[in-house]
């Protein structure tokens, strides 16, 4: 069995950004959330997680906000849950407009890093996803999105019911669930079908 680490900077990204993919392979999937504020977040969290399906969640000690400047603890942190779990596919967050976002995907891209400690994890897959309400990018990154996961009806409607799961999130002016069918759709549309997540290939070691 394939086994699936996705990095959250906070609880809800797992589901906006790759949600359809969590659904589509639960029992593979294990999720790590790095930060958060303290304001029942985790407990929306834990309803997102049984409407996805799958099994664990790790919970950083990390506040939000504080990812950049903790980076080389996060680092550390990422570093045991990756050699603990040997996971075969890693997910980071892509670098956004929001500044854990990208503190994830730098210390992330650390843990991942070819390591010449013996007791280290390589992980063979690293993938980016994005978040479509941070979608502006602060730089440039040699990864564009050119892998994609294709939804059925059925995984779209568990992601949309995880992302409404986190009340907390939900905003007047825009509609999360809303804005992530409508980026499903649009990308579905780009490669012959009806919904589809994207993500950016870092690494795919091929055996």
């Amino acid at each position: 069995m394939t086994k699936r680490l996705i990095i959250a900077p906070h609880a809800d990204d797992e589901a906006l950004g790759c949600g359809g993919m969590i659904a589509k392979y639960a029992n593979e999937c294990t999720v790590a959330v790095l930060s958060d504020k303290g304001d029942g977040r985790m407990e929306e969290h834990t309803q997102a997680r049984k409407i996805l399906g799958y099994k664990e969640t790790i919970q950083a000690p990390f506040a939000t906000g504080s990812l950049a400047t903790e980076s080389r603890a996060v680092t550390s942190w990422l570093d045991k849950i990756i050699r603990d779990m040997k996971p075969d596919i890693v997910y980071l967050s892509r670098p956004d407009a929001h500044q854990d976002h990208l503190a994830t995907y730098e210390s992330g891209i650390r843990a991942v890093r070819l390591s010449y400690t013996d007791s280290a994890w390589f992980v063979p897959t690293v993938l980016l996803y994005g978040v479509p309400s941070y979608s502006t990018d602060l730089y440039t990154i040699p990864y564009p999105w050119s892998r994609y996961e294709l939804l059925t009806n059925e995984q779209m409607a568990l992601k949309i019911a995880a992302i409404e799961a986190y009340k907390s999130q939900m905003k007047s002016l825009f509609s999360p669930s809303d804005m992530a069918r409508a980026h499903a759709r649009y990308v579905g549309a780009n490669c012959g079908d009806g919904y589809a997540e994207q993500f950016a290939v870092v690494r795919n070691l091929i055996a």
